[in-house]
């Protein structure tokens, strides 16, 4: 059976003792109230950690059933009242626990579901509604064009825009934008721009030195003063490598010496 079958029969077993419950409250509980306390289960397990979710279940049902039984013994309840007690007390753990099951099986399939759609954005070759690569994409296109650099002779560089020191609500929002605002600011045919992870955005320039470098991250400011404030400007942290064939004669000169 699959997990969908197994919540689809939790959750009408959640609904059958709601109604069951409902039914044999309602003369001494209000229905907002009986509403209110159905659900404090749901937000109380979906807020702590499965572990802790389930000490606090096992600890409910020995504490109310010690309660019970200790309460039982001072009313010296008759037998018909102890069974109608215990059926109710089977019934209200049957709901509780169902609630468990359901908010552990969906804070699973939420965690799944996060995963596969990072599987996904792996996998594709540009990140959601920009023209800006994934960064498996990327590392092949970085691959093909250091090669066909190194055989022309070629330098380029490889830049790294940090975005760590953004605050959370701007990071959120602008990681994309400014991927997007590094695109427009290279040349389309020949270099290539890619978004490393939620923090890190890669700019590949092919055939580029110095100068042309100083050009493009001139280029990429004024962009981005366009959409952003100085000061988030200012919290951007760039890195450089040489790439191509002038890192290939960088190292032979550093094995030589």
């Amino acid at each position: 059976m699959d997990r969908l079958n197994k919540l689809s029969i939790a959750a009408l077993v959640w609904i059958g003792t709601f109604l069951l419950l409902f039914y044999f409250t309602q003369t001494f509980i209000s229905s907002f109230y009986f509403v209110l306390l159905a659900i404090i289960p749901f937000i109380v397990f979906l807020n702590l950690k499965e572990k802790l979710a389930f000490l606090v279940f096992i600890s409910f049902i020995l504490i109310s059933s010690f309660g019970l039984l200790t309460y039982a013994f001072q009313q010296a309840w008759e037998t018909p009242v102890q069974l109608a007690a215990v059926g109710i007390h089977a019934i209200i753990v049957a709901h509780i626990g169902t609630a468990y099951v359901l908010t552990k099986w969906i804070k699973a399939l939420a965690i799944e579901n996060r995963q596969l759609q990072q599987r996904v954005n792996e996998l594709a070759e540009y990140i959601a509604n920009t023209r800006v690569l994934s960064f498996r994409e990327f590392n092949k296109q970085k691959e093909l064009i250091t090669n066909a650099m190194v055989r022309r002779k070629e330098t380029g560089y490889l830049l790294t825009l940090r975005m760590n020191k953004w605050a959370r609500r701007v990071k959120k929002s602008g990681i994309d934008l400014l991927a997007e605002s590094v695109y427009t600011s290279v040349r389309e045919h020949f270099d290539v721009v890619g978004k490393q992870d939620k923090d890190t955005i890669l700019i590949l320039l092919q055939n580029t030195g110095e100068d042309g470098l100083h050009i493009v991250k001139e280029r990429i400011n004024n962009r981005l003063e366009d959409v952003f404030t100085p000061e988030t400007i200012n919290k951007i942290e760039w890195d450089k490598e040489i790439v191509g064939y002038g890192r290939q004669a960088t190292v032979k000169e550093g094995d030589a010496q």
